[in-house]
């Protein structure tokens, strides 16, 4: 339970991307489009069904380091690179099942699984272990297969690969590597903000969003503890 409105934040933000695909749709062949949103539907997929869990009798998903826990089933995300770490969405299900197939096609190319591993019913593979057709020593053999082939390879061989491949894998970045990332600089995301009180100025992220009309911009640094307290209580 939560006090923001996470309902009506998804709601709106599928509404605004259905929006974008109705103007395309209106652009291309000059038809009107009609967008129908439903709140409850939005927020089911945004916490991936989680929330039917009690209904059902099913244990509620725990986040772990890297992963996730419901159950029986442990979730891994994060694996190893030669230079760090990636994320990996190594699921299953209909809309996860491809990737995680082309990933293992992948896989037994370089030689780390075989033809067998390779070609497992990757898309239903999760309600293959319910059923008993698989089992979780499976499950934890095939990530195990996967960290042995990303360790392998630098985070920038595997996000090339993801992009050429269709796969879902993203570089862990440090600190470091954020904030001498070559896109963050190319869209001017790091501001320098004056602090009259220390007598130079501090790097801070930047507006989330580059706006044309309406452009977001910083009024002033943050405040001291207690700065505004007068103003405040007494405003």
């Amino acid at each position: 339970r939560m006090t923001v409105p996470q309902a009506y934040a998804h709601a709106g933000a599928e509404a605004a991307g259905a929006a974008l695909v109705a103007h395309h749709e209106r652009v291309r062949s000059g038809r009107g489009q009609h967008v129908d949103v439903s709140a409850q539907q939005a927020i089911a997929l945004a916490n991936q069904s989680n929330l039917l869990n009690s209904p059902v009798g099913f244990p509620d998903a725990t986040r772990t380091s890297g992963g996730a826990r419901l159950g029986p089933l442990s979730v891994r995300f994060v694996f190893p690179a030669r230079d760090g770490h990636v994320s990996i969405t190594f699921l299953f299900g209909s809309s996860v099942g491809p990737f995680t197939r082309r990933l293992m096609t992948w896989a037994h190319e370089e030689g780390f699984c075989d033809a067998a591993t390779r070609d497992k019913d990757w898309i239903n593979f999760m309600d293959r272990i319910f059923t008993g057709d698989e089992t979780f020593a499976e499950l934890e053999r095939a990530k195990e297969v996967v960290a042995s082939f990303t360790r392998t390879k630098t985070k920038a061989e595997l996000l090339a690969a993801a992009l050429e491949r269709d796969l879902l894998i993203a570089p862990v970045a440090t600190t470091r590597e954020v904030a001498e990332s070559r896109q963050l600089a190319a869209r001017a995301y790091w501001q320098d903000v004056a602090h009259p009180e220390l007598g130079r100025t501090v790097r801070y992220p930047g507006p989330f969003a580059k706006l044309g009309a309406t452009p977001i911009q910083y009024r002033r640094r943050p405040p001291t503890v207690g700065e505004h307290n007068v103003e405040i209580y007494q405003g």
